[in-house]
């Protein structure tokens, strides 16, 4: 942000059909054509940057672009095309999917690895390549298609985690990464869920023994992947830790970090005390995949065996304060109760998810969603029944104010397929385009 020596950034149009035009600092091309029926044509836009400050560098850069008329062959290459799908809607929906997720890929000159950030408002507007669990979500995609590409934004996050395992939420500058202002408690967990996908479903348990760097990179020692994942574990069990119920505690946000902009409290004192049952939520359904794939992988049999204890523990915190009610709460913060009446959506998915709780139970409970968060919504179910956040930010009905997340009914839909697959895949066609 305050770099003295910043990148040069260029704008090209390499069809010959636009027309460009300068405003201060703003570079624009303009495109118009009218199109008759049935007509294609093609743009090609090149927009990047260089360290080099010489225009010859540039140049250079757009030579290597300008022979190919289209990369179409290039995306081709790596984009899923889902043969074995019957619904043509839908097959060539996942892969436009997959094709945004790689649009979004970015290499890291300073890591010397690829990610995929968050994009809109952090990347595009912000210039913030935040936060840590949207690269986590992101990847989880890939590991059926691209699974070269998991395994660089694993190296990149683990290269962004301290050597306590604490995972560092914002990167800006060239590679400079920090919490900021956030303590949040989550970071780990989806690093865990990655983690344990990418083993189950690729069976690579050789990935565990490679070495990467630690956070800040520079002259740091290499951890392997196991290593990184028992610092995080510590992290996670030890620094965030739990609160008086016996839930993971919810420090200043969890995913949602509505709350942390909603409640005028001093968060010295309310940071140490909440808890969140989304974290506690996702710690039961992911820690025991987690530890079924490290044993594979030949992990330490106590470090194991710890993460199962804590596991069990959490669970009977968690089925202790869900009680006879019809869903469990959403979070403990600054000396209130939060989804006492009304249902949220962000520790229902991952309950669901948790089999050694009884399948009657879990049906009841997406019974109780269906009713409350899905009824009257066309795309799947809404983040809360009845918005209990006041800001002036937070408008009711949107954001984390009971507005409506891809990344919170995904979970839900994994959590009904482990009792019902066809209303599982229907839910999952609710939300398709």
């Amino acid at each position: 942000k305050w770099e003295g020596f910043p990148p040069v950034m260029f704008m090209e149009d390499l069809s010959g059909k636009g027309s460009p035009s300068h405003n201060g600092n703003d570079m624009t091309y303009t495109f118009e054509m009218t199109l008759k029926a049935g007509e294609e044509r093609t743009v090609q836009l090149v927009i990047g940057y260089s360290m080099e400050r010489q225009y010859s560098n540039i140049q250079q850069i757009l030579g290597e672009l300008r022979g190919k008329t289209s990369f179409g062959k290039e995306w081709r290459d790596v984009l899923p095309c889902y043969e074995n799908e019957q619904d043509s809607d839908l097959r060539r929906e996942m892969t436009w999917h997959a094709y945004m997720l790689e649009a979004m890929a970015t290499y890291s000159d300073f890591y010397h690895e690829t990610k995929i950030p968050q994009g809109t408002i952090y990347d595009y507007f912000w210039g913030q390549h935040a936060s840590a669990r949207d690269n986590f979500q992101h990847a989880l995609a890939t590991i059926y298609y691209n699974p070269k590409l998991t395994k660089s934004i694993i190296r990149y996050m683990m290269k962004r985690t301290s050597p306590t395992g604490e995972i560092m939420l914002i990167e800006y500058g060239n590679g400079y990464a920090e919490p900021t202002c956030y303590q949040t408690s989550d970071q780990q967990l989806w690093f865990f869920l990655l983690l344990s996908e990418y083993l189950r479903i690729t069976g690579d348990y050789a990935f565990l023994n490679e070495k990467v760097e630690c956070y800040p990179v520079k002259d740091m020692p290499r951890y392997t992947i196991m290593q990184h994942a028992l610092h995080c574990f510590d992290y996670l069990r030890n620094q965030v830790g739990t609160g008086s119920h016996g839930l993971v505690r919810l420090l200043n946000s969890d995913w949602c970090d509505g709350v942390y902009y909603s409640v005028a409290a001093p968060y010295n004192v309310v940071q140490p005390q909440g808890e969140s049952h989304m974290n506690t939520a996702m710690a039961m359904a992911i820690l025991p995949v987690l530890a079924d794939q490290l044993e594979r992988g030949y992990a330490d049999k106590n470090f194991v065996s710890s993460i199962r204890q804590w596991r069990d523990m959490l669970k009977d915190a968690y089925m202790k304060d869900w009680g006879s009610r019809a869903f469990p709460r959403r979070m403990y913060f600054a000396g209130k109760t939060w989804g006492d009446n009304h249902l949220w959506l962000e520790q229902t998915g991952f309950t669901l998810q948790v089999e050694d709780i009884p399948t009657a139970r879990r049906k009841a409970l997406y019974d109780e969603t269906a009713a409350r968060l899905y009824k009257n919504e066309k795309l799947g179910a809404r983040q809360q029944e009845c918005p209990e956040l006041t800001s002036d930010d937070l408008d009711y009905g949107s954001r984390e104010n009971g507005g409506f997340w891809y990344s919170l009914n995904g979970p839900v839909i994994v959590g009904i397929a482990t009792f019902d697959k066809a209303e599982a895949m229907r839910r999952l066609r609710q939300m398709s385009l």
